[in-house]
């Protein structure tokens, strides 16, 4: 049995939630005993690529524009009774390759993007959706909601393997979290609830905001901005993981007003580094964080946002929330997730083809 996996999502994502997480699986897998050859792209962009560490075996792929590759199925042609498992939506044609899809969210079908992008996605996933014969779900209110848009997928090709965090997040000795400082990390439209965010900043006036990623501020969002929190905020657009990790240490809390998340890996960093969060009710961030969050009902309700923000004024809450949050974020380890993704190769294997050799 061998396993065919791309680098795509790094031609596709500087840096972003899905590259963070391919990264740290191939990491995994390539000190694992799986039999596994990495397709590599002839360029890619992503700023993790100095932290992939691929031992094994790797093969290039046939070049194509990666408007092209990101849209066309894979053209090179595999051994017989391979897997394939590719970092963004793309599958084998062939009859005799079992393919694994990982369904990060369905944030297109429930209209959480709009425009072209949300076409893009939801075409491309529902080609590999029908197309995969074992569909890896980050949380289990993806795989509720893939149940619920794609009815005719057969629940037993699916199953729930939560994503990692990285030992690069800890608390650190003898910090000093008395910063008013609150971070705003990834995207900043639509369904990321940004103008909350500023809302919300805008009635704290003693405090200031970290806005990391989500593309470069355009100059009508530094407008937006400035009239609601001027001279309060610092943009920045890439971070590397170990003054990420800092960031968190020293903030008074990450901020994550999203209405909607497949996973909400931010949210397992911040707990792990120490940092309380504040976010969204939303269903996967629930299932996520549990109990060692503060989460809100209404995704636009600006002043329980700010009462949340202030009650962790108080020490003895903050530090039970901290505490909390570092035994929830246990739950979290890539050597978990690396195990049970090669258990989940092997059943889809079984499955397609009667048996492992």
């Amino acid at each position: 049995m061998t396993v065919f996996v791309d680098d795509l999502i790094f031609s596709l994502q500087t840096v972003g939630g899905i590259s963070v997480y391919w990264t740290a699986f191939l990491n995994k897998l390539s000190n694992s005993n799986c039999d596994a050859v990495l397709l590599r792209q002839k360029k890619n962009k992503c700023i993790l690529a100095n932290e992939l560490k691929w031992q094994k075996k790797n093969k290039s792929e046939i070049f194509l524009p990666i408007q092209l590759a990101r849209i066309l199925p894979l053209l090179s042609r595999l051994p017989a009774k391979s897997i394939y498992h590719s970092s963004y939506f793309r599958i084998s044609l062939q009859a005799n390759v079992c393919n694994i899809v990982t369904l990060h969210d369905l944030a297109g079908e429930l209209g959480m993007i709009k425009g072209w992008r949300r076409k893009l996605k939801v075409m491309l996933q529902a080609v590999a959706l029908k197309k995969a014969d074992g569909i890896i779900c980050v949380s289990e209110t993806t795989r509720n909601s893939l149940l619920q848009y794609y009815p005719n997928i057969n629940p037993l090709k699916t199953t729930v393997i939560y994503h990692g965090c990285s030992d690069k997040f800890f608390p650190i000795a003898n910090k000093i979290a008395t910063s008013k400082q609150i971070v705003f990390i990834g995207g900043r439209n639509e369904y990321k609830n940004f103008d909350t965010c500023l809302a919300v900043l805008a009635a704290l006036p003693d405090y200031t905001l970290l806005i990391i990623g989500g593309g470069t501020l355009s100059p009508s969002e530094i407008l937006t901005i400035e009239s609601k929190i001027a001279n309060r905020y610092t943009y920045t657009s890439n971070v590397a993981t170990p003054l990420l990790n800092q960031i968190y240490n020293q903030a008074h809390c990450l901020f994550y007003p999203t209405y909607y998340e497949g996973f909400g890996m931010p949210v397992v960093e911040a707990m792990k580094a120490g940092c309380v969060v504040v976010s969204c009710a939303t269903k996967a961030i629930v299932e996520v964080a549990a109990d060692a969050a503060i989460l809100i009902d209404k995704p636009k309700d600006v002043t329980a946002f700010v009462a949340a923000i202030l009650s962790l004024e108080n020490q003895t809450l903050k530090n039970t929330l901290i505490h909390k949050g570092l035994l929830q974020a246990q739950k979290y380890n890539w050597d978990t997730h690396c195990a049970h993704t090669i258990a989940f190769y092997k059943q889809a294997y079984m499955q397609k083809f009667g048996s492992l050799t």
